[in-house]
């Protein structure tokens, strides 16, 4: 995981989303798993309210993401 200190819940999403993208092969490889584009990937930590969409979840949850990464849960 990053090391880096978020400032607010915003940036813990942001840097969890991040750490779910590199854990996963990165943008480009995560796009090609889920067809679609490398950008659509990386809006997902760009957007003003950084969020997986839910219908990439169940590939994601295969792939060993854990539901609590996928919707946000502070541990």
């Amino acid at each position: 995981r990053r090391t880096t200190m978020a400032l607010n819940k915003t940036d813990r999403r942001r840097e969890q989303i991040c750490a779910i993208i590199a854990d996963n092969g990165g943008s480009s490889h995560l796009a090609t798993i889920l067809k679609v584009s490398r950008q659509a990937v990386d809006d997902w930590y760009r957007r003003d309210v950084p969020a997986i969409p839910q219908k990439h979840w169940p590939v994601l949850l295969k792939a060993g993401v854990s539901l609590a990464d996928l919707a946000g849960v502070v541990e």
